[in-house]
């Protein structure tokens, strides 16, 4: 098993932004998306952790998953992780709270 050090951008407006540091287990060989990560996190890490996750959005139709991972914008729900960190941001100019912009 190895570990995913996943960085994110959390900004409750009109706050000032701050990014914490969170560790995700990864099996070897497998596969996650940016949103499983999130998920991941979420349900064992800190339940505060705002984003969009729905049922529906696991077939990169909808767009409201939309984030930026490592300086590119990208869908959370298709985006697989390639790498062994991650700096996950708001991809939109008016964030809601952590990774909900309108």
């Amino acid at each position: 098993m190895k570990e995913l050090v996943v960085k994110v951008k959390r900004w409750l407006p009109p706050g000032e932004p701050t990014v914490q540091t969170y560790t995700v287990p990864v099996d070897e060989g497998g596969e996650l998306s940016v949103l499983n990560v999130l998920d991941y996190i979420s349900a064992h890490l800190d339940r505060t952790l705002a984003y969009f996750s729905h049922a529906a959005c696991k077939q990169a139709a909808c767009g409201r998953c939309l984030v930026k991972v490592n300086g590119r914008i990208v869908l959370a729900c298709k985006e697989m992780v390639r790498s062994e960190s991650l700096l996950i941001e708001p991809a939109g100019k008016e964030v809601v709270r952590d990774l909900v912009c309108r």
